[in-house]
């Protein structure tokens, strides 16, 4: 039997393609006309009546014998099919029923060829079998459908298990963070303890080992999220050399740990205000620069970006991170971004690492519409280069001029061993106008000086501190020694990151400033600037014209301002910026007392804290305006409707660090007229004021001269001096909020360290206490406080420590608070160079010593909340405590008590009042 193809028929169209088939198939056979009308006519009546029930029909053609002779054999087969039409039968001389594959039936016929046909050649039944094979319209657009179905089936079940894929990436991270939250929250809690030197090595040899892991798990969890498509990037202004001071925060500790230069390098034609995602930036960079440093036995990494093309209101960037490293091969470089990959299984056993790292990097890259390569050696170091698309900036400052016209044209010295960081200080240098001169060694230093010309010597040395042979220590001191030789230069140190003991060696040596690698334009200038006394340099930031004048401002100066605030600090910025603005301020500590200032004066605002001990924001202001209705105060049309101020409500306007999503709306729902987000801006502060401050008479005029002498006070004085630049602090930022005054800055630098140095420590008591809100709310005041003194790395730490307690997921809160605490510890390390905390305490109240009666009851009302662990209330309590005039002999253990209250340290705080209390006990008898 030869078999020459098979036919479907399942609709009309189908039946009249099976017809033209067997007509064409008959005739060909050599069978009549009327025959082969016959056989086209049976399939057609046999088609008919199967597909009538729904079903579908199959026809098989094939050559076989009958009884000896050649016969053309048709099998139909069908589900609504038993039997062949009886008129039908008498065309075939045989017919035959049969099971087939649990159809109803299989029904065959045989019709003998006739006797003048010649046996089909093998050619000819290839031909046959191509014109059964060939398809219909119909049967091919099913076939396309078929396949369409199938396509979106194996779619579906790839795509199920990549999800599937992720989601167990995901569950997995998460189930494993539990129990290493607990290794590394209880490996912290066991270094805070008294140790053996051994102890203490196992102790940090499991903390880095859990921090290894803990990196492992969050590669996978940013991995999970790419692959599950649900990550994305945020579109917003920011500043590049903010991404970059971050990037050089994250990484400059362990470059300097194994004794590697650390540079960063910005064209000058880059845009320095940029829009796009600088956390994802920040990523990439960090995590090439940290590959970097991890690969890099000796030498040197440099970050550098440069402008590669501009398109409209976008621009292309060029980073590059170069090392001096191990370097790679071709077969290692072709697989080195697959995910779960490094180089080979020796650099996972020598250098640790997820192998996701760069797989990120290169996702994140195409995400911001670039692309990212390697080019590397073996032996010869890496350069990982990558091409991003961002946008301008909306205001970008132009570039950096000199703070007076006589800095321009000066002749500076760079001294470094490094020749990259000497291209670089140099490349910066040039384009702000000095002429730069190199040399590459302190001996090399000595000679340039000597050898410049009387008439036009060299002003000043950026003299590298670890040089070989002569370090720059020794440098300085010939220089200092032998000014007939090597004349008068002004010299700034620079040093690695992290040397405070260098910082401090400088300062006290005759230098004019220091410089801490890697080194920013804006600080490099400005270091230059204050070395000649200039003071800053003025470069149109953005920041500086955000708080240009507001209008309409002097039409409220004078107005009086309700403060509510718990914070001593925030208190202390918000009461000089509107002071300096000519405001009268009015300070009170929590909601209750706010509330009760309101009924008790007429106030033309009122700036509400949101989170405050006694009575929150949203409460105080919601009793205010209760006690507003029953007085039958009522609103006015508009803030400038003409009302007198004490006739309407007070406008409440909420300035808090609360600046989520929906947190605005909550402001206004309890009844605030304005929410105004920490840190502050004044320029938006005052723009909320004017907008909300009703006209009356006696408003109006110039600042206050004596808060205009207040602002410039210090400028001049020795102990308000700040350093160019502080780690982890943006001082312009800090600046700006607190009205430009630096001695108020440095003495509110001073307070966050003083107060705020073991916040980590605290954070992590209160929450094993069991005292949630708490934590949160040290939190909270340390996200506004860093804000308003320009650390916004700290200020972001404790915004998240602060949003995981406030959405109760302490699933990462050990993570959380390792990264609060070395931010923490980058910050209030750095202002150690600013000496020690000023004595800010009040002076012992004139009078007579209070009753004792008084002293035992302002204890009693504070111990209470100590026991509790309660730091707020215990605040409050402790005010109680300070106004009291205490005995001369008690009044330092007063003010010690009062320290430790203020610095959360509770547990030591009860010691202290229950021994001041057993004094005042025995004092009497008692």
């Amino acid at each position: 039997m030869t078999l020459l193809g098979q036919l479907s028929v399942r609709d009309d169209e189908g039946l009249l393609e099976a017809r033209r088939k067997t007509r064409q198939l008959v005739g060909y056979l050599g069978f009549g006309s009327i025959q082969t009308a016959r056989l086209e006519g049976v399939v057609a009546e046999v088609g008919t009546t199967a597909c009538a029930g729904g079903g579908e029909l199959e026809v098989e053609f094939s050559l076989s014998a009958l009884h000896g002779c050649p016969a053309l054999w048709i099998n139909f087969r069908s589900d609504t099919l038993s039997e062949l039409p009886p008129h039908v039968e008498r065309f075939f001389d045989q017919v035959a029923t049969a099971p087939h594959d649990g159809h109803a039936a299989c029904l065959s016929a045989w019709c003998c060829l006739p006797e003048s046909a010649d046996q089909p050649s093998a050619d000819q039944i290839d031909g046959l079998k191509a014109l059964l094979a060939q398809l219909s319209r119909d049967e091919l657009m099913y076939s396309l459908e078929v396949q369409a179905d199938d396509l979106k089936k194996a779619k579906a079940e790839a795509e199920a298990a990549t999800q599937a894929k992720s989601d167990f990436l995901a569950n997995m991270s998460h189930e494993v963070r539990t129990p290493m939250n607990a290794i590394i929250g209880m490996t912290h809690l066991a270094l805070q303890t008294e140790l053996t030197p051994r102890q203490k090595d196992y102790l940090d040899k499991v903390r880095a080992a859990a921090d290894v892991l803990l990196r492992l798990i969050n590669d996978i969890l940013d991995f999970s999220k790419i692959e599950a498509g649900k990550l994305s990037l945020e579109t917003i202004d920011f500043s590049l050399e903010e991404v970059l001071d971050n990037v050089a925060n994250l990484t400059a500790m362990k470059a300097q740990d194994k004794g590697l230069e650390l540079l960063f390098s910005r064209a000058p034609d880059v845009p320095r205000e940029l829009r796009g995602d600088p956390l994802r930036l920040g990523q990439i960079l960090t995590n090439l620069a940290s590959n970097a440093v991890k690969f890099t036995a000796q030498g040197e990494v440099v970050v550098g970006v440069t402008l590669d093309g501009n398109e409209g209101d976008e621009v292309r960037l060029r980073f590059a991170v170069q090392d001096s490293g191990i370097g790679m091969n071709e077969e290692q470089r072709g697989r080195l971004f697959q995910a779960f990959s490094q180089a080979d299984t020796s650099t996972t056993r020598e250098y640790g690492g997820t192998g996701l790292g760069l797989s990120i990097s290169k996702r994140l890259v195409e995400m911001m519409h670039g692309h990212i390569w390697v080019d590397s050696e073996p032996g010869k170091g890496s350069t990982f280069t990558f091409i991003v698309r961002l946008g301008v900036g909306r205001t970008n400052p132009p570039p950096m001029v000199a703070a007076d016209v006589d800095l321009c044209g000066l002749r500076l010295l760079v001294a470094d061993d490094n020749a990259t960081s000497r291209e670089i200080l140099c490349s910066m240098l040039e384009s702000m106008g000095f002429e730069v001169a190199l040399a590459p060694s302190g001996e090399a230093c000595l000679g340039e000086l000597e050898a410049a010309a009387p008439d036009h010597p060299i002003d000043l040395v950026l003299l590298d501190w670890s040089m070989p042979g002569m370090d720059g220590f020794e440098t300085a001191r010939r220089i200092f020694g032998d000014e007939s030789r090597y004349g008068k230069p002004r010299l700034v140190m620079v040093t690695a990151y992290g040397r405070q003991e260098m910082l401090r060696r400088a300062d006290s040596s005759g230098f004019s400033g220091f410089l801490t690698k890697p080194v920013s334009s804006s600080t490099l200038f400005d270091t230059i600037a204050q070395a000649f006394g200039r003071g800053p340099a003025s470069r149109g930031t953005r920041r500086e014209r955000e708080n240009a004048s507001v209008a309409g401002l002097d039409s409220v100066r004078g107005a009086q301002v309700l403060l509510v605030e718990d914070n001593e600090i925030n208190q202390q910025v918000a009461q000089e910026i509107l002071e300096q603005a000519g405001f009268v301020v009015t300070v009170a500590g929590n909601g209750r007392l706010g509330l009760e200032a309101v009924k008790q004066g007429a106030f033309d605002a009122v700036l509400m804290d949101i989170q405050m001990p006694v009575m929150d924001g949203h409460e105080a202001t919601k009793r205010i305006r209760n006690w507003e209705k029953a007085q039958g105060r009522e609103t006015p049309a508009t803030p400038d409707a003409g009302t007198p101020a004490t006739a309407g409500p007070v406008p409440i306007i909420a300035m808090t660090a609360h600046a989520m999503a929906g947190d605005a709306e909550r402001s206004l729902s309890s009844g605030m007229n304005d929410h105004v987000a920490k840190p502050i801006n004044p320029a938006q502060l005052f723009a909320a004021l004017v907008k909300w401050i009703r006209p009356r008479p006696g408003l109006g005029g110039e600042a206050p001269r004596a808060a205009q002498a207040e602002a410039g006070e210090g400028r001049g004085n020795p102990s308000s001096t700040l350093p160019p630049s502080l780690p982890g602090v943006d001082m312009e930022d800090g600046l700006r909020r607190i009205g430009g005054n630096p001695a108020f800055y440095r003495e509110l630098l001073l307070k966050v360290r003083a107060n705020y140095a073991n916040a980590a420590a605290e954070i992590s008591g209160l929450l094993a206490d069991g005292q949630d809100s708490d934590a949160q709310r040290l939190a909270h005041t340390i996200k506004g406080v860093a804000g308003n003194v320009g650390a916004a790395g700290l200020q972001d730490a404790a915004a998240r420590i602060e949003a995981a307690i406030g959405h109760g997921d302490t699933t990462g809160m050990d993570t959380l608070l390792a990264d609060f605490g070395r931010v923490l510890g980058i910050v209030t390390d750095g202002l150690a160079v600013l000496g020690v905390v000023p004595d800010t305490s009040p002076p012992p109240t004139a009078g007579a010593t209070a009753a004792r009666d008084d002293m035992v009851a302002a204890l009693t009302g504070l111990l209470p909340h100590l026991q509790a662990r309660k730091p707020k209330p215990a605040k409050v309590a402790m005010e109680s405590v300070r106004a009291l005039v205490w005995p001369v002999e008690l009044a330092d253990r007063v003010a010690a008590l009062d320290e430790l209250v203020r610095k959360y340290k509770l547990g030591e705080a009860r010691e202290a009042a229950d021994a001041l209390l057993a004094s005042l006990h025995e004092g009497t008898g008692d």
